[in-house]
């Protein structure tokens, strides 16, 4: 008995085994390596990861990537906690070399001076800039991967999870839709990439490798529908507008995650695609791909559609999928369109969508059949929740060649080319070779439209419709009927600019990428211009820095007759020792006692005055007239200056996107302000907040860890503050319901009184505005600015109080008090193209008020 004791225990005690795989194990620095988690717990489910990359880096995230700076032979250290809080570690080494060889990466005897005549600057010319005529920096990343992601109505898709399955890549696409994967590992003959975006239904698609191709996957998604509610435990019938229905038995649902058994109420999500409608047959998953007996070209098959849907169940935001024991109990109908082929009593394969392959995968067969309207449906019966589809194989082919040119006529290399069925539910694809041709199978004896998209690109440029006849042939053995015409690139705009560095020194020889396909590259004066279709919407960009959109020029336009829609594009990178960023979390409290938790954060690059106060602590108080606000001695317009040369204040930098805060406990969304807004321009591309909760995920005294995941200019890190308490003055009064509230002179001293909070330093500010009602532009402005110390009181002087404007007889006046305590540190951050910058990280405590 005791034996068998302590083996049940053990057995309780499982620890979670901890696991990782790494990009790589060796290089040179700066080393970014991708870890991608393989843990596996035993009991329960992991929640917490430990990273330790033994260079003093660490990392809270499932799957960080971390940049090596340093040389060194590092040992990294995973830790993972299961739901038991048991632990399990694991540790593997990284080798990192200097880079250029033995010499270079650690500093001779002497280190920081030059050798005699290299790198010190020519005479005149300012330390940091590039030396006359000299317009190109470091060489620019080689994108390995990009696309855009649309919604089946064409708006653009911002904050989508796009992930390169087994290769540990994984981004988010911006406000224009666009995600890029700069000189990732990618490799094989084909990688298959899923995208994901909460309250749309998840697709992937394989994109086949093709060398000397640029690499692309574009993808539109469907909104999930609006849910139906279904009663877990009693199970029954969800249909939706459509007549598209999931029957279920009692009980049938768990959860995905953890296979644990759902009671209560769910939500049914049922989203057809309308097989007769080309917008939404543009989100079908997979590209029609699928996997079948008997297939060929390397056992794929092309499918024909008669109805599909996805099917997804979710409890209080968990997704749920259908019991094992279940299986063969639950069943599904799709609602046949008015004119399918199909009738009663007709079996057809059954297929399910598997996001992992990118392909439709037969599982089981279906029959046509009425229900009780009337209506033809297809019913099956089906073992998990996914996307299902009532399709054939397409076996009786015919094929077409052609080729594709650009606007001169001139073969058109690696462009897509897309047959999509007329006649028929379904579409094919093809990229033509090296000399423009190419060769796609479709239905035989049907009528197709065949499209042509620039490599790259989201539109098509060119279209043609074709009848495939009646007679058998393939790409794979011949007997193909040649198209009628070339498909040929129809591009009557043009989009044309400058591609300047952050000296405004023009940058010879760096391409120019969009979201047409169409491209160009700078000439020795950083001057581009690219044909394009003209009055479309379009993104801009150069490799490694945000996009730009512009509407193309109108019909008539082009780069040899001039008229053509202008950008400029900037390219800079942040230098080892830049200030990138400044992180914010704010508790603040109204008079009427609710508190909000709020946090920002705004990745740019910075001077040391545009965050730090020390300066301003030594000042104490000071007076400011609304003169002086309005001649812009207390702003600095944007602009600064550094050695000489003017800069742009405003380069926004990009740490990857969504950002993530967390106390431990709860956890919020940092999300890019540009993907919320995507019209509001470039400056928002580095500005973050924190979705907003009704009920505050936070408190004072919280520690705050922020992260991101990692980006074009600074890689992946993690940064902490602690939240301040909430400003608690005795004097003045801030708490709305007490009579004394905001009741101070403003022609005396002002004895301010507080409970000292810790804090590093308090800043205080006074307004005060008198004004005629009856007279709007006959007013004065001024106010008073204190940063002090957390001592819990200072004085401002009755001197200064009376140089506020004082109230007058018929005039009004508007009075704000506002005090802020802030906690502030610096966290050094990787930068991507290699150094490190820093990050202040600040936390404050807000409290105002207000008298008119």
């Amino acid at each position: 008995v005791l034996l068998l004791t302590v083996v049940a225990l053990t057995g309780c005690n499982k620890k979670p085994v901890a696991d990782f795989e790494m990009s790589a194990t060796e290089g040179t620095a700066p080393l970014t390596v991708t870890f991608t988690d393989k843990s596996e717990a035993k009991r329960g489910a992991l929640e917490a990861w430990a990273w330790d990359f033994g260079d003093g880096g660490n990392s809270s995230q499932q799957n960080p990537t971390h940049i090596f700076q340093q040389a060194g032979d590092f040992t990294v250290s995973l830790t993972v906690t299961d739901s038991q809080q048991q632990t399990g570690t694991t540790t593997a080494r990284v080798a990192v070399s200097s880079p250029g060889g033995e010499g270079e990466g650690e500093p001779d005897e002497g280190e920081g001076e030059p050798d005699e005549g290299e790198g010190e600057p020519d005479e005149g010319e300012a330390e940091g800039e590039p030396a006359e005529g000299e317009g190109e920096q470091e060489p620019l990343p080689e994108i390995s991967l990009k696309g855009w992601t649309r919604t089946v109505e064409g708006s653009i898709l911002p904050g989508v999870k796009v992930t390169v399955i087994g290769a540990g890549l994984e981004t988010q696409t911006d406000g224009h839709g666009l995600y890029r994967f700069y000189d990732a590992p990618i490799s094989g003959d084909s990688v298959v990439v899923k995208f994901e975006k909460e309250g749309y239904a998840a697709s992937s698609v394989i994109v086949d490798i093709i060398e000397g191709a640029e690499l692309t996957a574009n993808m539109t998604l469907k909104a999930l529908a609006a849910p139906v509610v279904l009663d877990a435990g009693s199970g029954g019938e969800a249909t939706d507008m459509d007549g598209n229905k999931l029957i279920v038995p009692a009980n049938a649902f768990v959860r995905r995650d953890n296979g644990k058994a759902v009671a209560g109420e769910v939500d049914v999500h049922i989203t057809p695609l309308d097989v007769t409608n080309i917008d939404d047959l543009a989100a079908f998953p997979g590209e029609f791909r699928a996997v079948a007996a008997g297939a060929k070209s390397s056992g794929t098959v092309q499918l024909e559609t008669f109805a599909l849907a996805d099917f997804t169940v979710r409890q209080a935001g968990a997704d749920l999928d259908l019991a094992p024991a279940k299986s063969g109990e639950a069943f599904i109908e799709l609602a046949l369109p008015d004119a399918t082929p199909l009738t009663v009593g007709e079996e057809v394969p059954l297929w399910y969508f598997n996001e992992d392959t990118g392909l439709w995968t037969e599982e089981g067969v279906g029959e046509v059949t009425t229900n009780k309207a009337g209506a033809l449906v297809y019913r099956a019966p089906i073992a998990h929740l996914s996307w299902w589809n009532a399709d054939r194989p397409v076996s009786d082919t015919h094929c077409f060649t052609g080729v594709a040119q650009d606007e001169t006529g001139a073969p058109l290399p690696y462009a897509r080319i897309e047959a999509q069925g007329v006649s028929y539910s379904g579409g094919s694809y093809a990229t033509t070779n090296a000399s423009g041709e190419f060769c796609i199978d479709v239905k035989r004896n049907s009528t197709v439209d065949i499209h042509l998209y620039l490599p790259g690109g989201t539109m098509a440029v060119d279209s043609l419709r074709a009848v495939a006849p009646d007679a058998p042939a393939q790409c794979a053995d011949g007997g193909c009927t040649p198209l009628s015409r070339p498909l040929q690139a129809n591009l009557d705009g043009c989009v044309s600019g400058e591609v300047k560095d952050e000296y405004g020194a023009p940058m010879a020889n760096v391409k120019v990428y969009s979201s047409l396909g169409a491209s160009a590259t700078t000439d020795a004066a950083g001057h581009f211009c690219m044909n394009t279709p003209a009055d479309v919407y379009a993104t801009f960009f150069v490799a490694g820095r945000p996009p730009v959109s512009a509407t193309t020029a109108s019909s008539g336009a082009s780069c040899n007759e001039g008229g053509c829609t202008q950008v400029a594009l900037t390219v800079d990178y942040p230098d080892d020792g830049d200030i990138v960023g400044h992180i914010q979390a704010t508790v603040s409290m109204d008079g009427y006692g609710n508190m909000y938790v709020t946090a920002q954060a705004d990745f740019q690059l910075m001077e040391y005055s545009d965050i730090a106060h020390d300066d301003m602590l030594e000042m104490g108080c000071m007076y400011f007239s609304s003169t002086q606000y309005d001649e812009g001695e207390w702003e600095e317009e944007g602009e600064w200056e550094e050695e000489g040369e003017q800069q742009d204040a405003t380069v926004s930098l990009d740490p990857g996107a969504p950002g993530a805060v967390t106390n431990g406990t709860n956890s919020g969304t940092m999300q890019r302000f540009s993907d919320l807004y995507p019209d509001h321009g470039p400056l928002y591309y580095g500005m973050f907040q924190l979705m907003w909760e009704e009920t505050p995920l936070f408190a004072p005294g919280d520690t705050l860890t922020f992260s991101w995941p990692g980006g074009m200019d600074i890689g992946a890190f993690d940064a902490s503050t602690v939240l301040p308490g909430v400003p608690a003055f005795t004097y003045p009064v801030l708490d709305v319901s007490d009579p004394a509230y905001m009741q101070f002179p403003l022609d005396g001293a002002l004895n301010m009184t507080w409970t000292p909070t810790g804090s590093d330093f308090v800043q205080i500010m006074i307004n005060v505005i008198v004004y005629d009602s009856a007279n709007p532009d006959d007013y004065e402005q001024g106010g008073i600015v204190c940063v002090v110390e957390d001592t819990g009181a200072h004085t401002v002087s009755a001197e200064l109080m009376q140089q506020l404007p004082q109230p007058a007889a018929g005039k009004d006046a508007y009075i704000t008090f506002t005090a802020i305590f802030m906690v502030r540190a610096i966290e050094q951050v990787p930068l991507t193209h290699g150094g490190v910058g820093d990050v202040y990280v600040t936390g404050s405590g807000y409290q105002s008020g207000h008298r008119q």
